[in-house]
């Protein structure tokens, strides 16, 4: 993957916010399809814990970004707890959770405002 310039002469875009809302009501990801999805997963490993990483890949993908809402999902389907969930979480730098890491955050905002080269708009 190349961080160069790109074909937008070399200005580099941010991606777009995660639609992120705290006061929205959380929507389950592990239902229907999901859930069997999730069900597929865990015969291939030899414990629930295990298929955690797996899990919370199929939460990002969902909803874009991990909140605490989806690590205590994440910790009820696996039978784990939600601290063990969100050490994990916060120990990967592949996920986003939290205000410093989602986009919808001060530093994403500043981000995006300065631009991914750090230069003034």
């Amino acid at each position: 993957m190349s961080h160069g310039p790109s074909a937008s002469g070399g200005a580099l875009i941010a991606a777009a916010p995660h639609s992120r809302h705290d006061d929205a009501p959380y929507v389950p990801v592990f239902t229907g399809e999901r859930r069997v999805e999730l069900d597929a997963i865990l015969t291939r490993y030899p414990s629930t814990q295990a298929a955690l990483l797996p899990a919370l890949w199929m939460v990002q993908d969902a909803h874009g970004w991990v909140s605490e809402a989806a690590m205590e999902e994440v910790a009820q389907v696996l039978s784990i707890t939600a601290a063990y969930v969100k050490g994990v979480v916060s120990f990967y730098t592949m996920y986003h959770w939290g205000s410093s890491t989602c986009p919808d955050s001060l530093p994403g905002a500043i981000w995006r405002r300065r631009g991914a080269a750090g230069h003034a708009a």
